[in-house]
């Protein structure tokens, strides 16, 4: 088929020019089989566990795929296209998915497919930065429990648009369990910037060029999209100094600009820098005491098997260091602790990322939403109440 003609049987507008260009080639194969061959399926799904007790229901409906040659041939360039790229992440982030296809369950499989022919390469990846053969095994377990968990949340044989991103870091080898707890390398993506005083050591953060609503939280989230008093928080470095707007205590930026000169300042984190991304797994034991120790740990396994980048700051970005939760939760709570270790600023978000990770099944109103937990209790009245927990980024310098 024309390239043409399959971007618009699929309901995607662009490829990368990389991926036109294998498409285009002579040696590319684009009715290849070979990643939907029922005994390929089977061998890397029981070697990995990838589809779990979905098994005989994922390879039927990933079959289907043979049967729509513009998703047969999309499937084949993908595959290709990364294998090219030795699964770079940000090449691997820009492709997109098909939107539309001939059959549903092939559609819902195609993201499916794809992964699974990236599970031993990533496993290739992790060997060759030094991982033991333990260590990469265990590791690219993720795709097989994100393909199982995903089923299970959305009832769909499929991956869900959920953990497809969440798997790209694995293709990429950029992400590793220590301890328990995810630790990811990757680059600073925040629109933030952290100062550190030369003298005391007191690190600020201050936005890097967004729009600010009047309240101190970026303009278009969630209950802030009123433009009225909105101002333009910019990040401005000369020769000698440093301008822009800072968090405050409660991590809402201030519109009054602050001046910072070089001579008692340095410029420490900024968009593009090399950090470490702390995950928090679900039911996380968020002590300060276990905190300590986990992220200890998770430094220096990190340095360890990625020598040549250069990072000095732990960064998160979740609902859990929302400053909003002062309001519904008691002082005492780790969660509370575990988010003053952050140094915040707020981003555009839409104040629903508890839905992903609190409140996982479907509701139809707040006031269906579970109750079982004092955690739950809180963000449900919240919510009926016509709040939102924002998710913020934060970061905390490491020794």
């Amino acid at each position: 088929m024309k390239l043409e003609n399959i971007l618009n049987e699929l309901g995607i507008e662009a490829l990368p020019d990389q991926a036109v260009e294998i498409f285009n080639s002579e040696d590319f194969d684009a009715t290849s089989t070979k990643w939907i061959d029922r005994d390929y399926m089977l061998s890397v799904s029981r070697k990995y566990n990838y589809f779990g007790e979905y098994e005989s229901q994922a390879i039927e409906n990933a079959g289907k795929i043979k049967d729509d040659a513009a998703l047969l041939e999309m499937l084949n360039l993908i595959v290709e296209y990364i294998n090219r790229i030795d699964g770079c992440y940000e090449k691997v982030n820009e492709i997109p998915m098909p939107q539309k296809a001939k059959d549903k369950d092939a559609l819902a499989m195609f993201s499916a497919v794809m992964l699974m022919t990236q599970i031993e390469p990533s496993e290739q990846r992790y060997l060759r930065m030094g991982f033991t053969p333990e260590e990469a095994f265990e590791t690219v377990k993720a795709y097989g429990n994100c393909f199982i968990r995903g089923v299970e949340r959305e009832g769909i044989i499929g991956m869900t648009e959920l953990y497809r991103p969440w798997l790209y870091i694995y293709v990429a080898a950029l992400i590793v369990k220590v301890d328990g707890y995810n630790f990811e390398v990757r680059r600073f993506s925040y629109k933030g910037a952290y100062l550190k005083n030369k003298n005391t050591g007191e690190i600020k953060a201050l936005v890097y060029n967004e729009m600010v609503h009047r309240s101190g939280n970026i303009l278009g989230s969630a209950g802030f999209e009123d433009e009225d008093g909105s101002f333009y928080g910019e990040f401005i470095e000369t020769e000698d100094e440093y301008v822009g707007c800072v968090a405050d205590e409660n991590a809402l930026i201030q519109k009054e600009k602050c001046t910072f000169k070089k001579s008692e300042w340095e410029l420490v984190l900024k968009p593009g820098d090399d950090v470490i991304a702390f995950h928090i797994p679900k039911g996380a034991d968020l002590s300060r005491e276990n905190l300590d120790k986990v992220f200890k740990s998770g430094t220096r396994y990190i340095r360890e098997r990625y020598p040549d980048r250069n990072i000095k700051f732990m960064t998160c970005g979740s609902w859990l260091l929302s400053p909003e939760l002062k309001k519904i939760l008691k002082p005492t709570s780790n969660i509370l602790a575990f988010g003053d270790r952050f140094i915040r600023f707020p981003m555009k978000d839409s104040g629903m990322a508890v839905f992903s990770f609190v409140f996982i099944g479907k509701f139809d109103s707040y006031n269906d939403l579970p109750e079982n937990t004092s955690l739950e209790r809180a963000l449900k009245k919240h919510y009926l109440d016509g709040g939102f927990i924002h998710s913020y980024p934060g970061a905390f310098e490491i020794d």
